[in-house]
């Protein structure tokens, strides 16, 4: 019976805790909206611009090295196959 009782007030405990976290947080996440200026989009603006340019930069080197791979597959298999024609040939 004293088990019982103890885990009802954990439960209780727990429950309130999880219920006081929750009512705590929600009001921090409804901030209100700061209003855009000039000069913002224009900072805002810039630093797209230099991402897109990271990102292409990236991007062009990831398709470069994709191709030597694709080039290298193509030149083994090539290579593969003209050496089993020549085993056939031999035979």
């Amino acid at each position: 019976m004293y088990t019982i009782q103890k885990h009802r007030k954990l439960a209780r405990i727990i429950s309130i805790l999880v219920i006081s976290i929750i009512y705590l947080t929600i009001p921090t996440s409804c901030v209100t909206e700061v209003e855009d200026t000039s000069v913002d989009r224009k900072w805002v603006d810039s630093l797209e611009k230099q991402q897109k340019v990271i990102i292409g930069l990236e991007m062009d080197s990831l398709c470069e090295l994709r191709r030597e791979k694709y080039i290298k597959n193509a030149v083994d298999s090539i290579m593969g196959e003209r050496l089993e024609e020549m085993r056939k040939f031999d035979e």
